[in-house]
């Protein structure tokens, strides 16, 4: 069997089989040795090794009488994998498939193979902890647990950019910053705003406002937002406080991925959806309204999740 040197599998293959040899005395044939060791069965789930990684191949014979239980090893693609005759050590060089054959000193017609496939080390990250983001005003009231987010343009780390360049290489960054709006629920509209509500969800930045005044319009927009590739639960909340405002069809998008499926704004509803295991890949966790109308996003919440 393939045993991984850096523990990165306890084996790869198992050789088994059975193989016997016999000896000819006066005519008649009298069994004499008997060896166990041919087809290989595979025991991982890809026989698959890294570049650079070393393992160790070994061949579980058993035998009877005088007959070795040893085997002399060899690879097909010296320049994919190196195997030492004798101890089976294994060294993956470079990419590629080679055939790792076992083979009977006993008996040299009596073999068993298996193919080895060797892939580029990958790097391994661990996914960024878990954050929480509420959009709005700097005038918005402090939230516990969450940073603020006021509509700056896209710095490199964190902010806006135009929807077009959602996920593309060269991102266009947006100065969202009027586009913001804190519903106060203590101030002079008191009446016409949802009491009770967490402090995060009184703030909101309107992503796609297409019925805004020209000096308010910078949407449509997407937010981007440095993180470690993997995956990620996201809760997402939606809505206006305002009672008076109901001209919204919310809708968002993480990496892709709905969240927030197309939902008619009704009057003063503010409301958090939850999605789970959204993998990121490129370096950046992306959220936009492609296909919204007015999307007016309160906060997000960001989880690495469980499995990765």
């Amino acid at each position: 069997m393939l045993q991984s040197n850096t523990l990165r599998r306890s084996t790869l293959a198992v050789l088994a089989a059975t193989l016997t040899v016999g000896m000819v005395a006066c005519g008649k044939s009298t069994p004499a040795n008997a060896v166990t060791a041919v087809a290989v069965a595979a025991v991982s789930t890809d026989n698959q090794m890294t570049v650079g990684e070393t393992a160790t191949a070994t061949a579980n014979v058993t035998a009877t009488g005088t007959a070795a239980k040893t085997v002399t090893w060899s690879t097909s693609a010296p320049a994919v994998a190196s195997i030492n005759s004798s101890t089976g050590a294994i060294v993956a060089l470079t990419v590629g498939t080679t055939t790792i054959t076992a083979k009977s000193t006993f008996d040299a017609t009596k073999t068993a193979s298996i193919t080895l496939k060797v892939v580029a080390g990958g790097t391994t990250t661990t996914p960024t902890p878990a954050f929480n983001v509420r959009f709005g005003t700097a005038a918005a009231t402090a939230a516990t647990g969450f940073t603020n987010d006021t509509g700056a343009a896209f710095n490199g780390t964190s902010g806006w950019i135009t929807e077009a360049t959602a996920k593309a290489t060269t991102k266009a960054p947006l100065d969202m910053t009027t586009a913001g709006r804190f519903r106060d629920p203590l101030g002079v509209d008191k009446a016409n705003i949802v009491q009770g509500l967490k402090p995060e969800q009184y703030g909101m930045i309107l992503m796609d406002c297409g019925s805004c005044s020209a000096s308010t319009q910078k949407g449509p927009a997407a937010w981007e937002y440095k993180v470690n590739s993997g995956k990620y639960d996201v809760i997402v909340s939606v809505g206006d406080a305002d009672k008076r405002n109901i001209d919204s069809t919310h809708l968002i998008n993480v990496e892709g991925v709905s969240v927030v499926p197309s939902t008619a704004a009704t009057a003063g509803s503010v409301k958090e959806y939850t999605k789970a295991s959204i993998s990121v890949t490129d370096g950046f966790l992306t959220v936009d309204s492609i296909g919204g109308t007015n999307t007016k996003i309160n906060y997000i919440k960001v989880v690495p999740s469980a499995v990765q």
